[in-house]
Formats: structure tokens, sequence, C-alpha cells
């Protein structure tokens, strides 16, 4: 058989294994009759053989035409047909399309793992988030030792709402004999739905991991999460931003709006506040922890944890802002100070109110990537 384009594949679906016939009978007047035999034969006569004959009688005449068409031949079009075209339409991003094409493919092999697959991945497209988990279990149970499916339904189950069963899919990927990397970021994203920042803190200390995040999130961010109806990101939800920065919280029409966490990969501090038009804005608390050098200065403390209480504008500090430090000495020093819009001043900006350290800042003062 001549391969089709997927317009043809297309319009095939649609009058697949029909079979048309025409047959015309006529009994009027004569002229009634010679008009439509005229009509008739002006539009079946490239495809159709006519026989016609007349009887007469004394009180009228019957014309009989019988058409007899010449069927168009529909191409009957296999499992591998309809496969290559949903798999091409998955490419293109037609997922609409795709999903038409990998259900025909399914009704003539319906355990078939590439078309189960293939589908529940369109219908995770689609944001048809059941659908998508009824078709890629069926796609596991078909090919159980799957990890693509595994990630897949991972995803799948995170948009559900149901990060136990994504971290339960990927966690066994993520501790094999060779950690699987995709199943890594769904049990990151599973840890992060759950709000447990020690263990995401703790995952992300694996250096192939956390370059793997970087790299990936550099192309197109990856959320898991609740959608309104169009699709938008809308509620609670997780996401792996570029650069490595992950969000966890609350969304409103596609943007980070309500209260969220943010962190990024490989770094050591997280920002925990209040969100609108997708940056700080309101009450936030920033959290930094820090290991002190190996070779270190006689006489001298490093500050192992640092708290930084403040109101935030479009991810900029403005007003008084409340500073602690733990040194590793096991002493606090706490400072306040006014900040304008990310700036301090320079040079000295506060004494400690317990020991009289003074505090000396530089730069913007805010979170990153807003102050960069």
């Amino acid at each position: 058989m001549s391969k089709l384009s997927l317009e043809e594949h297309r319009k095939v679906k649609v009058i697949y294994c029909q079979k048309h016939s025409v047959h015309i009978g006529v009994k009027d007047n004569m002229k009634r009759h010679m008009v439509v035999i005229l009509i008739c034969c002006i539009l079946f006569m490239s495809c159709t053989q006519m026989d016609t004959h007349m009887v007469a009688s004394s009180t009228n005449v019957v014309v009989v035409a019988t058409v007899q068409p010449t069927a168009t031949p529909v191409p009957q079009l296999s499992f591998d047909d309809f496969l290559s075209e949903a798999l091409l339409y998955y490419a293109a991003g037609n997922y609409e399309e795709a999903i038409l094409s990998f259900v025909m493919a399914l009704e003539i092999e319906p355990k078939n793992f590439d078309a189960l697959f293939g589908l529940g991945k369109s219908y995770g497209n689609t944001y048809q988030t059941a659908k998508a988990i009824e078709t890629l279990e069926a796609a596991l149970q078909v090919r159980t030792d799957s990890a693509e499916a595994a990630v897949a339904l991972g995803y799948a189950y995170l948009n559900s709402g149901d990060p136990v069963k994504a971290g339960a899919l990927a966690r066994p990927l993520w501790e094999g004999v060779v950690p699987n990397l995709e199943a890594g970021v769904v049990l990151l994203l599973s840890l992060a739905a759950e709000e447990r920042i020690e263990d995401i803190l703790d995952l992300l200390s694996d250096e192939d991991l956390a370059a793997y995040i970087q790299d990936e999130a550099n192309d197109a961010d990856l959320y898991a999460g609740q959608r309104n109806a169009v699709g938008m990101r809308e509620g609670r939800g997780v996401c792996l931003y570029n650069r490595g920065y992950i969000y966890i919280g609350d969304y409103k029409a596609d943007v980070r709006s309500g209260q969220g966490t943010w962190m990024r990969v490989g770094a050591d501090w997280v920002f925990m506040g209040a969100w609108a038009d997708d940056a700080p804005n309101g009450y936030g608390e920033y959290y930094l922890d820090r290991t002190p050098p190996i070779e270190r200065q006689e006489g001298t403390t490093y500050a192992i944890h640092v708290e930084e209480k403040a109101n935030y504008v479009e991810g900029l500090v403005h007003g008084t802002i409340h500073v602690s430090w733990l040194m590793d000495s096991g002493k606090t020093h706490i400072w306040d100070y006014a900040v304008t819009n990310g700036v301090a001043g320079d040079g000295i900006v506060a004494y400690c109110e317990e020991c009289g350290a003074d505090l000396s800042v530089g730069g913007m003062h805010g979170v990153m990537p807003w102050t960069e």
C-alpha cells in the first residue's frame, strides 16, 4: 500500500470501513423523469454505469434508471500506520490528533506498550490527568520494567495531587545500582510537594542530580501541581525554573502568587514568604547555612546560620530588616537597619544590641535572581 499523508490518514479515519452504494428509482411523468435522468447522468457519468430502459403504455411512460456506482476503494490502515501517524502528531505537539490516532491503533492492538505509553503522555500534555494515570498504569502493566513509563506516571500522580504515589514510583529507580536521573527529578518534586525541605536539600547534595536538574531546567520549566480550567497554573504547585531555581507554593493565573518557598539547586539558602505578580512581595524570611572554611584565621569566628526577616517589593528588601547571625563560637549577633529598594548604604549600617559588634554590608538586599 502506498504511503498516505497525515491529512489523508485523517480523512480515512472518518470513513474507516464504511461502504457506499447508490440506487435510484424513478416513476413519474415524462418531463419530470427526463430532467432527473439528465441530472443523474451529469453527476455519475464519471464513476457509474447506467442501464436504462423505457416501458410505454397508453397512459404513461415509466423510466427506470438503475445506477451501479463504481466504489472508491477505502485504504485499510494497519496498526503500524496509525501508530506512525500518532507519533508524528505527538512530535509536532499536536496532542489532540495524536490521541485520536493512538486510540485507533489500540483498537487493533489493545495491549501494545508503545501505543499505551504514547496515549498516556498525550493525555498528560492535554491536562487530562485521570485518563493519563489510567493509561500509563495499563502501559506499566504491559511492561513492568519500563523506567520511562514509571517516570511519566510519577508526573501524572504529581499533577493529580498525590506526591506519595509519585515518590513511591520514583525512589526505587533513583536508588538503583545506576540512579535514574529523571526519577530523581520526580522524587525531588514529590518531596517538594510535601514541603520536606530538609529531605530536598539532602537529595540535592547529589552532584550528578544537581547538575542534571540545572541542565534540564534551562530548557523549560518543569511544573507539577494544580491548574485551572484553561490549563494555567492555579493553586498549589511545584516548579523547577531556569538555572535550577525551585518554587514550592501558590499560583494564580499562571504566576507565583500567595505563600511560597524559593531555593536554588546547589545553593545553601532558602526564602519563605509572600509572593505576588511572580516575585517576592510582602513579608518574607531568608535563611542561609554556611560551613566554616577549613583554614581558619586565628581569633576569627564565622557565621554558620543567618536569618533575615523583612518586607519585600519585587524581590528586594524595602523597610527595616532584622538580621541574626549564629556564629560557630555559639554566640549570636542581632542587627536591625533600614533598607530602601534593596540598598542599605555603604560601610557600617548597624551595631549589635547585645555585644556592640558592627555590621558592614554591600550589594543588594533581596532574593536571587532579583538582586542580580
